[in-house]
């Protein structure tokens, strides 16, 4: 495991953060600029952090703005595709349905003295 702490980086910051040129995914500042900044201190899992190391060759990448960017994405609401049902032509009804409640009332009722006679 790797553990960040408040001065130490399992991973040095590629690129100077004051001059770099970095696109608005990597600015954290840009998110959120009346925001304070939280420090804190969280234990990565080799898998995770060789993850982080390889998102951290982009130019202009900081350990912090990876992992923001990568926390980011995880915890955001995701938006779900719209479900469609399938639709099938079944062709014209046999029976008249102006009055469908009546009919599936009616077929109810003979199910149920069905059951009751053959019981």
């Amino acid at each position: 495991m790797v553990t960040l702490g408040q001065d130490s980086q399992a991973a040095p910051q590629v690129g100077n953060p004051r001059s770099r040129q970095a696109s608005d995914a990597f600015r954290d500042d840009a998110m959120m600029p009346n925001m304070p900044e939280v420090r804190t201190t969280i234990t990565l899992e080799p898998d995770v952090y060789s993850l982080i190391q390889r998102r951290l060759e982009v130019p202009g990448a900081t350990l912090k703005s990876v992992v923001n960017a990568a926390i980011r994405s995880g915890l955001a609401p995701r938006e779900r595709e719209r479900f469609r049902t399938k639709t099938a032509a079944m062709g014209q009804p046999t029976v008249n349905l102006d009055h469908a409640l009546r009919l599936a009332g009616e077929l109810d009722d003979a199910a149920e003295i069905h059951l009751i006679e053959n019981s």
